[in-house]
């Protein structure tokens, strides 16, 4: 992702499971900025849910050069539906800045990750919120179902695994599914 003076923003969404909150989270980044920018005045501001979570400004030491930072990203706000959003602030002169000027950028490197450690809720053995808990929307992690049965299943489980194993496989376009 390179945020740019005329493009400074750039964003990741992420769902959480109705089963599970988040008790840490860490937001690992791995940036370079341009070697043409400011030092101090140039920034990359984080926000999680449009709440200001960190400031990373940028130093004289890391102008053109990989940096990697970590940001602590408080968990009470991670809710259902999450967007990371990256706002970069540069500057490269003191007056009349160009924004759409090319020497404006900060990239963002592939290696970033938002590394979750989640805590399961009790779930009642309740249907009624079905397809939860096997398939939740909200989730972005492939979905792995396997069909068990605790013994020889008989005709009505049998019956009842297909009725289930038949709605997931209509469902088979939204997610991967595999034999």
């Amino acid at each position: 992702m390179v945020l740019r003076g005329a493009r400074p923003e750039g964003s990741v969404e992420f769902g959480m499971r109705s089963d599970e909150v988040v008790a840490k989270a860490l937001l690992n980044l791995d940036y370079t900025p341009s070697p043409s920018l400011l030092p101090v005045q140039s920034q990359l501001k984080v926000y999680l849910n449009d709440e200001l979570m960190g400031v990373l400004p940028v130093t004289k030491e890391q102008l053109g050069k990989k940096v990697s930072a970590q940001i602590p990203i408080d968990p009470l706000y991670i809710t259902d539906f999450n967007r990371v959003r990256l706002e970069f602030v540069g500057h490269y002169r003191d007056v009349c800045e160009n924004p759409a000027s090319s020497t404006l950028w900060l990239d963002v490197g592939r290696e970033s990750y938002l590394d979750l450690t989640y805590q399961s809720l009790n779930v009642r053995n309740d249907l009624s919120h079905f397809p939860v808990p096997f398939y939740d929307s909200r989730d972005n992690r492939q979905l792995t179902l396997p069909m068990v049965f605790a013994s020889a299943p008989g005709v009505l489980q049998q019956q009842a695994a297909a009725i289930v194993a038949s709605w997931f496989g209509s469902k088979a376009a939204d997610f991967y599914t595999h034999l």
